[in-house]
């Protein structure tokens, strides 16, 4: 043999013998850890989970390991911090996700309806202010993009060899191991939307917001989107045999208070509701004041409740109110819809 192959060959041995290894470290570290959810095992290094990606992460989570429940729990980054096992009635899957337009919602729930193999038997669905905002634009890729991506040949395997998974698996392990997350959220291995963050300043907040809704506050026309009723129509088209359990987000009353004192957020609020009850029989409405809303701690920022907020609201929506406040979450149907606004109106005047 040629000495200069021969020293081509053993070079190349030398460094497959040093790049393998290497190569099963990176992919088994990456599974252990499993950042993307592409599998199922739990341990003390992956307790603590980034929710960077979460259409992807929980799209994963559908594809790749056993799925069969009875409910599915749709809605915004705020009913991430639901706990789906508080429903007891159901069998629940959390499938909400940050910055959830209403019209992405039809095609995850036929993507959970199609790897279920059954249709639901209730879906928790959450209905937000803004969701009718014909303004507001989808952040995220389409939804056929995260669902192409979790089934491609062979795709649970091939991140985990990549840099980019390695780099998530090492700050999940970070996390875990000082058992904190110094941001909103972060995910257990159950799907559990969790946060460490308890003091808030509300006040603080609030003065932010209230420079920049003055500063930026709709005049004239709101832009309501006017497919919006066809949008909700369409998801009782789309799920014939399964109820439909409707509910409005919380919101800190100070923030409530300052937008729909303005006769322009006024308006789209009423309309909103109204559009809501002649699609749904039913709507459960965790706004106004309450004793929930108006009591900061309850609150992590502006936006996003605590965790035991979304307790409360699970219960209520399962009937189950041992331990809810008497206050939180108001029925609105078409016959009361009225009084309701009225009521509400009342407090702000």
């Amino acid at each position: 043999m040629n000495k200069h192959v021969r020293w081509i060959m053993i070079t190349m041995l030398l460094v497959l013998a040093g790049v393998v290894p290497l190569f099963a470290a990176v992919g088994y570290y990456n599974y252990k850890i499993d950042p993307l959810w592409n599998f199922a095992h739990a341990n003390e290094y992956n307790h603590y989970q980034n929710g960077f990606d979460e259409r992807q992460q929980k799209t994963n989570k559908i594809t790749h390991n056993p799925f069969n429940y009875e409910a599915l729990l749709i809605g915004t980054s705020r009913v991430t911090y639901m706990n789906q096992n508080d429903f007891k009635q159901h069998k629940t899957f959390n499938y909400s996700v940050s910055a959830m337009a209403v019209k992405e919602y039809g095609s995850y729930i036929e993507y959970a309806k199609k790897r279920n193999g059954k249709d639901f038997e209730v879906i928790y669905l959450e209905l937000y202010f803004t969701s009718f905002d014909k303004n507001i634009k989808l952040k995220a890729n389409k939804p056929d993009y995260y669902f192409k991506t979790s089934n491609e040949f062979l795709y649970k395997y091939k991140t985990l060899f990549s840099y980019s998974t390695l780099k998530r698996a090492r700050f999940n392990k970070k996390i875990s191991m000082e058992n904190a997350y110094s941001k909103p959220r972060y995910y257990n291995r159950e799907n559990i939307g969790l946060t460490d963050l308890k003091e808030t300043n509300i006040p603080g907040k609030m003065e932010r917001f209230k420079r920049s809704f003055n500063k930026e506050k709709i005049t004239g026309a709101y832009p309501y989107n006017e497919e919006y009723v066809n949008m909700l129509k369409k998801l009782k088209k789309q799920n014939p045999n399964t109820k439909f359990v409707v509910f409005t987000e919380p919101i800190v009353w100070d923030r409530f208070e300052l937008m729909f004192s303005d006769p322009v957020y006024w308006g789209a609020y009423e309309r909103w509701y109204k559009d809501m009850t002649s699609v749904f029989d039913e709507i459960r409405s965790f706004q106004g004041k309450n004793s929930v809303n108006t009591n900061h701690k309850n609150f992590i920022d502006l936006y996003h409740y605590q965790p035991e907020v979304g307790t409360w609201m699970a219960h209520r929506l399962d009937n189950k109110t041992k331990d809810v406040p008497e206050d939180f979450g108001t029925k609105v149907s078409e016959e009361n819809v009225d009084v309701y606004l009225n009521s509400i109106k009342s407090d702000l005047n």
